[in-house]
């Protein structure tokens, strides 16, 4: 109400180089929350300090990488790493992916080694800063650190191939004297094995051409 009234009673009052000043509320902008991952190297004095040098590791979990042919006789490499932090507070961890690509020229044999290192040392480092992006730690009043994992974030899987139930060849285990063929009322037992045999190789090969 006092914000009201002042306003009221300045609107049209205040001139500034003979221009008279509009008197309103301030519009208050919308902040971009952007999330950004502390770099490699304040992750690395973050936990040294709040959970000491021994107090955490880093090992590598999985790594990839590929090479492309591209334009102008330069090739493009690809790393991909995924890592796990290691948390000696109640055995807690934290996986971490970190990717980096980079262009070399095969007109020159040393771009090509730089290139290589480069891709898995920042791969690397994107990869720890993510996993330590999971890492929650709170400072209690009385000095005391606590340690958390954001868990609503899902664990990676590029280390399993997750497989399709549709595309998966289920077999069932089933009693041969009982199997019965559609054709025919020939029981399994009944099949010479060098048939049954020729038929598997038959299933074999089929499902190498799939």
């Amino acid at each position: 109400m006092s914000a009201k009234r002042a306003k009221d009673d300045l609107n049209g009052k205040i001139t500034f180089h003979n221009t008279e000043c509009k008197i309103a509320f301030a519009k208050r902008k919308k902040e971009v929350c952007e999330k950004k991952p502390l770099h490699f190297s304040k992750c690395q004095e973050v936990a040294n300090h709040f959970l000491g040098f021994n107090g955490w590791s880093v090992s590598h979990k999985y790594t990839d990488s590929e090479t492309n042919p591209t334009e102008d006789h330069t090739y493009k490499v690809r790393e991909v790493a995924v890592v796990r932090l290691n948390l000696k507070t109640d055995g807690l961890h934290a996986e971490g992916l970190g990717a980096w690509e980079e262009l070399y020229s095969i007109r020159d044999p040393v771009s090509r080694g730089k290139a290589i290192c480069k891709c898995k040392k920042l791969a690397y480092q994107r990869a720890v800063e993510n996993a330590f992006s999971k890492v929650i730690i709170l400072v209690l009043s009385n000095g005391k650190i606590a340690v958390e994992v954001d868990t609503t974030q899902p664990e990676l899987l590029l280390t399993e191939k997750a497989l399709d139930d549709e595309n998966v060849l289920k077999i069932n285990e089933v009693d041969a004297d009982t199997v019965m063929f559609e054709d025919d009322d020939i029981t399994l037992s009944e099949v010479p094995e060098e048939d049954i045999d020729a038929a598997n190789l038959h299933i074999l090969h089929e499902l190498e051409e799939v």
